[in-house]
């Protein structure tokens, strides 16, 4: 009986490690692209002015647990964070999703509200620009333009 056994959980557990090599979710990209592209870094509109309402300061920063986080900074004090994730570049295009860590404006008692958003943004030389941009309540860039007042965005460059 012990020799049929061991044969049968034999190629169980080797049958198990190949359905579950399989099925396995692959590894997120998101620090090395962010790496390869030079996104990591800070970021703004005129980077010899602080950060205002008018010059965001944009910070994409690797946190210790090797994922990416987005901070903005509309003045001496941080406007909201986010954690990065699903990144893929395709041309000039950089595309990722971005999951709410703290936004402080928002009152999520009264919702629905987006948790998850995808934005992309458009690298050309040493500038980027918000290209598409999801909110708590949806689209809100599209095309490089503000949906309600139809602005394009801003090019910034890298500070540091």
């Amino acid at each position: 009986m012990f020799r049929i056994l061991l044969p049968v959980a034999a190629f169980a557990t080797a049958f198990a490690g190949f359905a579950s090599a399989q099925t396995a979710e692959p590894a997120d990209k998101t620090p090395e692209i962010f790496q390869s592209t030079g996104l990591i870094g800070t970021w703004a509109t005129n980077c010899k002015a602080p950060a205002s309402h008018d010059n965001l300061y944009m910070v994409f920063s690797l946190m210790p647990n090797g994922k990416v986080k987005r901070e903005f900074f509309d003045g001496p004090k941080l406007y909201n964070t986010y954690s990065i994730y699903d990144a893929k570049v395709e041309g000039d295009e950089i595309t990722f999703t971005a999951s709410d860590m703290n936004i402080p404006y928002v009152d999520w008692s009264i919702g629905p509200y987006n948790r998850d958003y995808e934005i992309s943004f458009v690298k050309k030389d040493d500038a980027i620009r918000l290209w598409n941009s999801g909110g708590p309540r949806g689209m809100i860039v599209e095309g490089g333009q503000a949906i309600d007042t139809h602005v394009e965005t801003a090019w910034q460059t890298k500070c540091r």
